[in-house]
């Protein structure tokens, strides 16, 4: 287990089941990145904690399932 999953890890014992819920629904890719920082800063977690959190349980920037791509306009 690396050092980032301990600091995870101590964090996730020293805050409650909605905080902890909020992360495994990132980890696991059913909300994005915006979502996570959304519902985290209205948990009341600070933006360092939200980017530090979502940086260290990885998680995508889209949820599962939703085909949303973007592409580059040709020829540029």
């Amino acid at each position: 287990m690396g050092e980032g999953q301990r600091e995870v890890d101590a964090f996730r014992r020293e805050h409650g089941e909605r905080e902890n819920h909020l992360i495994d629904e990132y980890s696991t890719g059913r909300i994005s990145r915006r979502e996570f920082v959304r519902r985290g800063t209205i948990m009341g977690l600070s933006i360092p904690v939200v980017g530090w959190l979502a940086a260290a349980c990885g998680g995508s920037d889209e949820p599962s399932g939703t085909g949303a791509t973007t592409t580059a306009p040709e020829g540029k």
